[in-house]
């Protein structure tokens, strides 16, 4: 069985410094046994958007 679940996050929280997310939907899937098959960056045309996007391929045998 996959999933494919799309990440999408803002880079612009201030600062220099390094920011981690996690996302609960990806973490719970995982956890019950999910691998990460494939991540695919979604990509746009360059804007003044301080945003990207994955999709990512989760596989459960």
């Amino acid at each position: 069985m996959q999933k494919l679940i799309t990440v999408t996050s803002h880079t612009n929280k201030g600062g220099n410094d390094f920011h981690e997310e996690q996302y609960p939907s990806v973490n719970e899937l995982l956890e019950d046994g999910y691998k990460v098959v494939n991540v695919y960056p979604i990509t746009t045309a360059a804007t003044g958007s301080y945003m990207f996007a994955l999709a990512i391929v989760l596989e459960k045998n």
